[in-house]
């Protein structure tokens, strides 16, 4: 089933040092809660969803800043599927792994992004490496 819906509750972004020649930068998402929600879809009938809430968060050490964001995906499920992921959840904690992929990969995607947007606003360095040109590149043995 899909994702029909994406969304940011907190966006908390700091910048408390100034950048240093030596960076370590630390990611963590976490699926806080799992919850079943309805929502209807034009008509009187209503449609089972589940919601993920989530805490991503990246840490610049040392000292130099942090990003927090916290938010939530809407899953469309079917009942019974929707009573199983919950029972899984209420008793372990745990999502299947075929629809964690899926969450987590869009939640990843959606962060990082916005995280990348969010670091530029404050003068913070980029949280991944990002592709860069080589100028003295050497081409000598290229054959083609």
């Amino acid at each position: 089933m899909p994702i029909i819906g994406f969304n940011f509750d907190k966006i908390l972004v700091e910048k408390t040092g100034i950048p240093g020649s030596q960076i370590n930068v630390k990611h963590n998402l976490q699926i806080k809660d799992v919850e079943r929600n309805e929502l209807g879809f034009g008509g009187k009938e209503k449609k089972p969803i589940i919601k993920f809430t989530f805490l991503f968060s990246v840490d610049y050490e040392p000292k130099l800043g942090a990003i927090n964001l916290i938010g939530n995906v809407l899953y469309l499920e079917e009942e019974k599927k929707v009573k199983e992921i919950l029972d899984k959840w209420k008793n372990e904690k745990k999502i299947e792994t075929n629809l964690s992929e899926v969450i987590l990969n869009n939640i990843l995607f959606k962060c990082n992004v916005k995280s990348l947007s969010l670091t530029q606003d404050v003068g913070l360095p980029p949280h991944f490496n990002l592709p860069r040109l080589a100028a003295n590149a050497k081409t000598e043995n290229y054959i083609g």
